[in-house]
């Protein structure tokens, strides 16, 4: 096939977000081998923690942006482990909450607290570039949202709680 190849602007820009992306993947992963966690387990914790209550698989797959399926697998393997616990409830439904288990508590606190390489490297940011970085990504993310809507919303007051 015969075509020519061009680079534009947003080309560019969408190859450094994404080597800027997975360069701080590849950071953090390494950061989390020394507590033998995969990096979703620990934002699994995390999103567990700042709800500040048991929350839905639903609400988890939101956090984690992954399909209802696998969240609901990725949360059976923690329960297994001692990280989490799932919880059938009583209505209808039998809708499933997931708690923090002391043993996920204590692992995430080990995390937070010897875990520092995201803010050494937004720290090279002014908190007005933060700022800027942030709207923007959110823009990105939303206007992607919008043309390929996959994965429901986490509701507005847990959103804005958890950053997203």
């Amino acid at each position: 096939m015969d075509y020519e190849l061009t680079t534009s602007e947003e080309d560019r820009l969408w190859r450094l977000l994404g080597l800027a992306y997975n360069t701080l993947m590849n950071a953090i992963r390494t950061e989390l081998e020394p507590f033998g966690i995969q990096l979703v387990r620990a934002w699994a914790l995390w999103g567990l923690k700042a709800m500040g209550r048991p929350a839905t698989v639903a609400e988890m797959a939101a956090i984690l942006d992954r399909d209802h399926q696998s969240t609901s697998q990725l949360l059976k393997r923690m329960e297994k482990d001692g990280l989490v616990k799932r919880q059938k409830g009583l209505d209808k439904r039998g809708t499933v909450t997931i708690s923090l288990t002391p043993q996920g508590d204590e692992l995430l606190g080990q995390i937070v607290a010897n875990t520092q390489i995201i803010s050494e490297v937004f720290g090279c940011l002014t908190k007005e570039e933060r700022e800027i970085l942030r709207m923007i990504l959110e823009k990105l993310r939303t206007e992607a949202l919008t043309r390929v809507a996959v994965r429901s919303l986490l509701p507005p007051p847990y959103a804005s709680k958890l950053g997203l």
